[in-house]
């Protein structure tokens, strides 16, 4: 008999099936089958219902198969050919993208779907990646659109280029603004301090206007506390703090632009440098806010968002787990049989026989090798913390030595802008000549240019402090100079690692010694004897391996893995006393080095760079001795940060020695 054959049978009983064929004239019509109404209405019908063996007699269907009632899905619903069912969620308090991601990172590592199933999201997700996929298209086409209107109306690309990166309401301003001072400029006004200064006057009340009746509308959305204000609270918030601060860079940052774009330079208003690096600064940061840190908030942030961390931690909290689930008193068997059948006895049946293993030995060596092998992991954690602060340490430490030389260019900057101005000067009084004038110009640009390198070394080393910190810009706030504490062999972590992993070993091999001893069972169960009742069976017995050549195997190579661990702990600790030695050594050496720049190259650099300033604009000296003089202050102030820089990863090393 076959699944199909019953199925037939079930089939044409109560659906009908076809038998033949029946003839009316030219008419055909199929015979079909089926049982009566009567017979059609109760399951025991079909329990009832006679199937036909192979060897041509017919038993009930209820001998074959279990036959009963069993819950189906009220509806199967069809997509794309495929069947689908569909599990509905609501999300409150959490945007729906990061809902997804979450449930997506669940399933994917916790479900495993058969073959030809699929999971789909759907509802409002499905419209936002919709959207998305719509917005990267119509985006950059509408911005684009934008930039070429912008150039239309001003015919300069400088400018539009200048309007567009400031978006919103600050494009619309900036057009009027920019708009008047080039209108300003084609009636004459040259002076550009002049220019900047009536255009400003002349275009400020239009555009406070235009932000403040912005402002002024989306002011009852923001003090809304009517249906539908969890949303409209947020977005006025947003839009009219956008506003205020679009405002602000209409009127302060579109002059100076502006100024920097001319190419003109301002007697004793000179756009400061700093302000410039600012400018170039926020541009680079697309206008997100940075936050400053300090080294221990660092590392902070480090360890509530860097995955590692929370890796180490369910890898602790699993084997603390698995604590409870070593000490498995043993499997319970249930089973039934029959013994002396055949040859006309009365056969002995055992109706329920119940089998209690038990594993009484090696309960406390299996505990004490789990809680050991949790200490390891919990060891495994303090090293991924360890190398994690270093990460951070070294990362920290070159976005500070970073934003110093950032700072040592701004200044040389500054000092070249002058120098170029003074040149400028005595050119223009026929007190030099133009090649003092073109090299004080040349030498101005090369500072220039120097500073933006430095100011965009300085953001490659603010986004490698920030991927460790989680979401959003870290900048340092102070020094990462501290007096370290030099590790030693009982708190590094890859020492302690070593020691437990020694210990873990020596848990193994106990565990490994229970294996060979005795594991007892018992067993009862009720029988029958033909058609006599009331016969029982109770066995007791006990199991032990009687060949242990595996066992002892086992043990051996746990016994080596124990020896290899106790000789990295050796080599280690070797390693670790002669990379000491090796730091501190060369701490001393940049200590002293630093000494020397702070006590008397420093200050007698910058007493060169004073005194070379006020003796070119005095006349003292000519521009060679100028340069030559301004490049040795300039070299000794970069030597002191690469000097700096190599004491404190000399410092860092000692805090966090790489064995």
């Amino acid at each position: 008999m076959n699944i199909a054959d019953l199925n037939g049978y079930v089939s044409s009983a109560f659906a009908g099936s076809s038998a033949g064929v029946v003839f009316e004239g030219e008419k055909r019509f199929d015979l079909v089958i089926r049982l009566s109404e009567t017979y059609r209405k109760s399951i025991d019908n079909l329990k009832q219902l006679y199937v036909d063996l192979p060897n041509g007699s017919q038993i009930p269907l209820r001998e074959v198969a279990n036959i009963n009632y069993e819950s189906g899905p009220m509806q199967i619903s069809r997509d794309k050919a495929s069947r689908r069912i569909y599990v509905g969620v609501n999300v409150r308090g959490r945007d729906v993208a990061s809902v997804v991601s979450d449930i997506q990172k669940s399933l994917d590592a916790e479900l495993t779907l058969p073959s030809g199933y699929r999971l789909e999201y759907g509802g409002e997700y499905q419209n936002l990646q919709e959207a998305k996929a719509r917005l990267m298209i119509v985006l950059p086409i509408a911005m684009s659109l934008i930039f070429l209107l912008l150039y239309f109306a001003l015919k300069s690309f400088k400018q539009s280029l200048m309007i567009y990166m400031l978006f919103g309401v600050a494009v619309l301003n900036g057009l009027v603004l920019i708009n008047r001072f080039n209108s300003l400029k084609s009636e004459g006004m040259k002076d550009i301090n002049r220019r900047i200064i009536v255009g400003t006057k002349e275009r400020i009340r239009p555009i406070l206007l235009t932000a403040t009746a912005a402002m002024l509308g989306f002011l009852p959305m923001a003090v809304s506390g009517s249906a539908g204000a969890e949303v409209q609270r947020p977005l006025a918030t947003v839009v009219i703090g956008g506003l205020f601060t679009a405002t602000l860079l209409t009127l302060v940052v579109i002059p100076l632009l502006y100024a920097l774009e001319e190419g003109v330079n301002i007697k004793k208003k000179k756009i400061p440098t700093a302000i410039t690096l600012t400018l170039v600064m926020l541009l680079m940061t697309n206008g997100s806010k940075a936050q400053t840190v300090s080294l221990q908030q660092a590392f902070q942030l480090a360890e509530q968002n860097y995955p590692t961390i929370r890796i180490a931690e369910l890898r602790v909290n699993r084997e603390k787990t698995m604590i409870k689930g070593v000490n498995n008193i043993g499997d319970t068997e249930f089973s039934a049989g029959v013994d002396e059948l055949g040859r006309g006895n009365d056969a002995t049946f055992s109706l329920l026989a119940i089998r209690q293993n038990l594993n009484l030995f090696g309960k406390k060596q299996r505990t004490r090798a789990q809680e050991q092998a949790t200490r390891t992991a919990r060891a495994e954690a303090a090293l991924t913390k360890y190398d994690l602060q270093r990460a951070v340490s070294y990362d920290y430490a070159q976005a500070y030595i970073q934003k110093q030389r950032m700072k040592v260019y701004a200044m040389i900057d500054s000092i070249y802008q002058n120098f170029e101005h003074a040149a400028k000067l005595k050119y223009e009084m026929r007190e030099t000549s133009q090649l003092e004038y073109l090299t004080a110009k040349k030498k101005a640009i090369e500072m220039k240019e120097n500073l933006n390198q430095s100011t965009y070394d300085y953001q490659v080393a603010v986004r490698l402090l920030s991927r460790w910190l989680g979401e959003g810009i870290y900048e340092p706030s102070t020094s990462p100079e501290e007096i370290f504490a030099v590790c030693n062999d009982t708190v590094h972590p890859i020492l302690a690692l070593q020691k437990e992993k020694i210990k873990l070993a020596q848990t193994q091999i106990e565990v490994e010694k229970t294996k060979v001893l005795p594991n007892f069972f018992v067993e009862a169960g009720a029988q029958r004897n033909g058609n006599r009742l009331g016969y029982w069976t109770i066995n007791v017995g006990m199991s032990i391996p009687l060949f242990r050549n595996s066992y002892r195997a086992q043990k051996q190579a746990i016994a080596m893995d124990k020896e290899i661990e106790e000789a990295y702990l050796t080599l280690s600790r070797q390693q670790l006393k002669s990379v000491q030695e090796r730091l501190q050594t060369e701490n001393l050496k940049w200590q002293t080095k630093l000494k020397y720049f702070q006590e008397t190259a420093l200050p007698t650099a910058r007493e060169q760079q004073r005194g070379a300033a006020s003796a070119y604009r005095l006349g003292a000296t000519d521009y060679i001795g100028f340069i030559q003089t301004m490049g040795d202050a300039v070299q000794t102030e970069l030597d002191y940060w690469s000097a700096y820089e190599k004491f404190i990863n000399t410092k860092i090393d000692l805090q966090y020695p790489n064995i």
